[in-house]
Parts: structure tokens; sequence; C-alpha cells
């Protein structure tokens, strides 16, 4: 998409994709992308519901992302969310 707008990179991606529900495929072509337009020390951020850790697909997306990016930090749970919810920030 911002290759197709004449930009070719980027320093922060936000999303609110709901990565756990989509296959690994798909999850790994999406995070690609991702990956390509983001410069050196970029950072992409999602979020993801708690809950969602305990499931298969939450920690697949988990360590997907370590698997493509050089360093995943995730901030603290934001409990009055319902439901509660956390942010994964992603460094290239």
């Amino acid at each position: 998409m911002v290759k197709k707008e004449g930009i070719d990179t980027v320093n922060v991606i936000i999303c609110g994709l709901p990565w756990a529900s989509f296959p690994a495929k798909l999850q790994d072509d999406l995070l690609n992308a991702i990956f390509d337009v983001l410069n050196p020390g970029g950072c992409f951020t999602t979020f993801a519901y708690l809950q969602g850790l305990l499931l298969p697909a939450g920690k697949r997306f988990k360590n997907t992302l370590k698997n493509h990016f050089s360093y995943v930090e995730t901030s603290r749970t934001e409990w009055r969310n319902f439901p509660p919810a956390f942010v994964y920030r992603c460094y290239k």
C-alpha cells in the first residue's frame, strides 16, 4: 500500500488487525510485507487480547513476531480494557 503511494519505507506502522484469527501463511505474508517497508530501527506496533496468549493461534503469533523482528517487547496489560489487552512493539 505505501509503495502504491510512492513511499518506499516508513519508520512506524500501527496496526489493529486480528492477527490470531489469521492462518500462519497469511501472518507470515503480512509480516514480511511490513518488515520490507520498515526502515532499520523502525517499529511495528499492534495489540492483542490477554486471553489470546492462552490459545495456540495467539502463541503462534507471538513466536512469529519473534521470528520476523530483531526485538519484540510487550506493554503492561491494560486491565480496564474489556477484554484485557496489551501492545506488541516490534523493532527491525
